[in-house]
């Protein structure tokens, strides 16, 4: 039965800050966001697809929220872009504590973290600020302060994860085959996956992965994405044009639309109709590529 999508209602109108403008607030987001993810990677038992040490974004807090932790599940880390708070919150009781990060270095945020969760019951022994992956640079990363002049980008990237979180929630509604809707700490994508087809060896499992990147090393901007696993042999002469975005075959197989296309669209409606047309094409023709009709 074909994916719908009815997003409207709840999209938050993009293009208050320019895409481009976006890179900073990112950078330290991205950054930042650690704090939350090592509590899952070191202190819950390890996943094989290392969704322990993932997150999530909550439309509650319009935050990033870790996995649940301590000895009733009850606390979890979360990252507030809007205000730019680093929070430990009682997802029983609602009630929070919180750390403006403002002039604070990842260092001193982390120690904050650390004697919160004690104050909270939680053994932190196995707790360390380390993560099996590099991150983008930025001097954060190397003991600077987090900073910030205007909160104005932190809110527009928060708008961003709360649409795409939208339009995920909405897809996995429609089937059993999609994964949770979860914020990979390694590239800081909002993402669900599509299984169309298992197989003996994962890696040859057909997939479309569905999701939102706030932006990386090849493109500066924020960007809806699909990506199919295996890489079929695309010929882009046969498909149809994919409403304000494009098809993509280098490097990986699938499609993407840019923030730049969004926010030309002037009213929150018009853009919510544009990405979810866009990924309602890009998924019923990126399936029709594995011989999978959707």
């Amino acid at each position: 039965m074909p994916f719908h999508l009815n997003p409207e209602k709840d999209w938050q109108a993009l293009g208050k800050v320019a895409p481009i403008q976006l890179i900073d607030a990112r950078l330290q987001l991205h950054h930042a966001v650690q704090i939350v993810s090592v509590l899952g990677r070191y202190l819950l038992p390890a996943r094989k697809d290392d969704s322990h040490a993932s997150l999530t974004w909550s439309r509650k807090y319009q935050a990033w929220l870790g996995e649940p932790i301590g000895a009733s599940g009850q606390l979890r880390g979360g990252l507030h872009p809007g205000g730019f708070n680093l929070m430990l919150i009682n997802d029983v009781t609602g009630a929070y504590d919180d750390l403006h990060l403002d002039e604070f270095t990842i260092g001193e945020a982390f120690f904050w973290m650390e004697r919160k969760l004690e104050e909270n019951g939680v053994n932190i022994d196995d707790l360390i600020l380390e993560t099996p992956y590099e991150l983008p640079h930025h001097d954060t990363g190397e003991g600077d302060p987090f900073r910030f002049y205007d909160l104005a980008p932190f809110r527009e990237l928060a708008n961003y994860y709360s649409n795409a979180q939208v339009l995920l929630e909405q897809l996995a509604a429609q089937d059993k085959r999609f994964t949770p809707v979860r914020c990979w700490p390694h590239h800081f994508d909002l993402a669900a996956l599509l299984t169309l087809k298992e197989a003996h060896d994962p890696e040859n499992t057909e997939s479309l992965g569905i999701g939102l990147s706030p932006g990386d090393e090849n493109i500066a901007e924020p960007y809806f994405y699909l990506s199919v696993w295996p890489y079929p042999e695309i010929d882009l002469a046969k498909l149809p044009p994919l409403p304000g975005g494009q098809w993509q075959t280098e490097g990986w197989v699938g499609a993407l639309l840019t923030a730049d296309q969004i926010s030309r669209e002037t009213s929150a409606a018009a853009q919510a109709r544009l990405v979810a047309d866009f990924i309602l094409i890009a998924i019923n023709e990126l399936a029709k590529q594995l011989n999978y009709t959707i």
